[in-house]
């Protein structure tokens, strides 16, 4: 069989699915209600996210997916939830309303108003899972987790990945009050595989088999933290293990897998009991096909030997094939890895800022911070590596050391320290930063070895600390902010959420138009506790008393100064800001993608529309800045948030 180049390959098949009852239509899907006539019913709005699925760049090579396979890591086109009072199965219903976009899907939900703990398990893209399981109620949740499992075998490729997030409220919920739930993480279902031998030479990649992976795992995982994220695979006693397809490859040198998880074996049978990845191929132009053995065995804690987690990615950059290889799969899957080597690399999805090397990797969730004024202002930085012991020091804005490495770093403004397992860096503010005060701002440098991640920290000040605060910089890749003030950050179309580049030639550039009237929740790209502004508050910081256009050499783009006076707005600089807010002009995007206008003027996207349905957005240059309507909802522009 002949695979294009960048191949891949779906294996999480639903030929068989143990589930629970499930109705057609949400009016009808309460389905153990059996509380009196007059309960309330509550429309939720709920917005939800997955992790950014797009494949990592290494210093080798870019991993190859096509593009419709990355949207369709994110896709969700069908939600259900399992809805828990004080601990107890209380009923089932199937969500509405589903829009999903990029990493970004809302939907509504009409629970019961309660005055109980609710507890909701939503599951999506399992258009079987609640179809024929009975489930009483009262059943707890330990129950109904161990009792909905996915069965998988090889065959039918699904196109959509399986999901499941949760949400808990303690308080009950009211028919009163305003019910919407943001920013609710799903987990992906399975872990993806990505195998890559690009930088090999003296081998023909023929084909690629998974031996001895778990034939089910539950859908609602056990134990995941707040992240949400899982530290053990979720398999259900009793689980077989079943060997994988027996792939065939033409002159690939990439490829990515999806399979269940695995739970670690025992030290003596890690051999003989392990999951694994089996590829096979001709070395130095041999006739005879050999096999060769890949493990699951990163070498760092938290992932033993064997062990798959969901939601995580495991990519093997292989280095070098020595010798031919075993005459047989089964031979190979059965004896040592041997002649050949790879670099292991895991991280959890949740990790937007990975770097790596021919050695190491190590990523950040963000690289930006911004504290509240008040004392003990916190914010965590989650991180991921396969370095033992990074460190932390005080740098300047160039990334240049100004204080010596150290897990605990405390300048009497800031402190930084890296968590005992080293999964995060914890940073906070030791002091009020009062009224009429500058933004606060310091550089954090972590190192892991030869790989390095410079970190903004900023705080500010207490008079800013109200609805209408504005972001100190752009928004970059979606739910993070840009590392500085002059820095542009990412273009957006309007009522979208993907992030473009702001320099080069772009392809595939989406020239479609948004619907909607208003910028909606699940496509803001601010991170959370912000949003795009509205055309009046966009309209108030362009008739700001004082505007200064500066292009000198300390600003990577010229940008203007908005502020509350004159003398602020020409005092005002990157280091030293005040309470001004500096907008760079990154020009825009047209509706074919092409670049225009950088330097000379911004364009900054407002969340609302005038009377003729078109977006307005502020324009400025040199002297002027003006907020008006907009036709082309394709174009791409910046965008500035503002704090809810």
């Amino acid at each position: 069989m002949r695979i294009s180049k960048s191949c891949v390959i779906k294996i999480l098949s639903s030929l068989s699915i143990i589930s629970i009852v499930l109705f057609s239509c949400v009016e009808e899907n309460f389905s153990e209600n059996t509380e009196d006539i007059n309960t309330e019913y509550v429309d939720v709005q709920v917005g939800a996210q997955t992790a950014k699925s797009k494949p990592p760049k290494t210093s080798l090579n870019q991993i190859k997916l096509k593009k419709t396979q990355i949207v369709d890591e994110n896709l969700i086109e069908e939600v259900q939830a399992i809805i828990f009072e004080d601990g107890a199965y209380a009923y089932t219903l199937v969500a509405k309303n589903i829009q999903s976009i990029g990493e970004n899907t809302s939907f509504t939900l009409k629970l019961r108003s309660s005055s109980k703990k609710i507890d909701l398990h939503i599951i999506a893209n399992f258009s079987d899972a609640l179809s024929n399981l009975e489930l009483n109620v009262g059943d707890s949740e330990t129950a109904i987790k161990a009792r909905l499992i996915q069965v998988f075998s090889i065959g039918n490729n699904p196109d959509l990945l399986g999901m499941w997030a949760s949400y808990s409220m303690p308080q009950g919920l009211s028919a009163n009050a305003v019910n919407d739930i943001q920013g609710i993480k799903f987990l992906r279902f399975a872990a993806r595989v990505d195998i890559n031998l690009e930088n090999i030479f003296n081998f023909q990649f023929e084909s690629v088999q998974v031996f001895r992976m778990s034939n089910s795992s539950q859908i609602i995982p056990n134990n995941a933290s707040e992240v949400p994220a899982v530290s053990e695979p979720s398999v259900p006693i009793g689980a077989s293990k079943i060997n994988g397809f027996s792939l065939e490859l033409f002159s690939e040198k990439t490829i990515s897998l999806y399979i269940p998880e695995s739970v670690a074996p025992a030290e003596a049978e890690q051999t003989t009991d392990a999951v694994c990845i089996i590829i096979g191929g001709r070395y130095q132009g041999s006739f005879a096909t050999t096999f060769y053995r890949i493990d699951f065995n990163p070498g760092i804690q938290g992932h033993p030997f064997g062990q798959v987690l969901r939601n995580h990615k495991y990519i093997f950059n292989v280095s070098k094939i020595s010798e031919s290889g075993k005459a047989s799969p089964e031979e190979a899957a059965n004896s040592p890895s041997s002649a050949i080597e790879a670099q292991q690399i895991v991280w959890e999805d949740y990790i937007l800022m990975m770097n790596f090397d021919n050695e190491n990797y190590f990523g950040t969730s963000s690289r930006v911070v911004l504290l509240a004024a008040e004392a003990g202002s916190t914010q965590d930085i989650l991180v991921d590596t396969d370095v033992a012991n990074y460190t932390i020091q005080w740098a300047n804005n160039y990334g240049e050391p100004t204080g010596p490495p150290a897990t605990n770093i405390n300048d009497g403004t800031f402190k930084a320290e890296i968590s005992p397992d080293q999964t995060s860096i914890d940073i906070s503010a030791l002091s009020l930063n009062p009224a009429g005060e500058n933004y606060r701002r310091v550089y954090v440098l972590a190192v892991a070895n030869k790989l390095h991640i410079l970190i903004s920290i900023s705080q500010e000040a207490e008079s800013n600390q109200t609805s209408g605060t504005w972001a100190i910089s752009n928004v970059e890749m979606p739910l993070n902010f840009a590392e500085s003030p002059d820095n542009l950050g990412r273009f957006y179309q309007w009522n979208k959420n993907e992030g473009w580049p702001t320099s080069g030639f772009v392809q595939n550039w989406d020239s479609q138009e948004s619907s909607g009237i208003r910028w909606e929740v699940a496509k803001d790209p601010c991170p959370s506790g912000w949003r795009v502004p509205t055309s009046n508050e966009l309209r108030e910081l362009a008739n700001s008393p004082g505007t200064r256009w500066r292009e000198d050499g300390e600003y990577t783009y010229p940008g203007t100064w908005f502020a509350d006076s004159q003398d602020e707005a020409d005092a005002a600089t990157l280091g030293q800001p005040g309470n001004a807010i500096f907008l760079p002009a990154g020009g825009h995007r047209n509706e074919l993608g092409v670049l225009s206008n950088q330097t000379s003027n911004g364009s900054y996207w407002a969340s609302d529309l005038d009377i003729t349905a078109n977006p307005y957005h502020l324009a400025f240059a040199n002297g002027s800045a003006l907020v008006y309507p907009y036709s082309y909802r394709a174009h791409g522009f910046l965008i500035r948030c503002i704090k809810e």
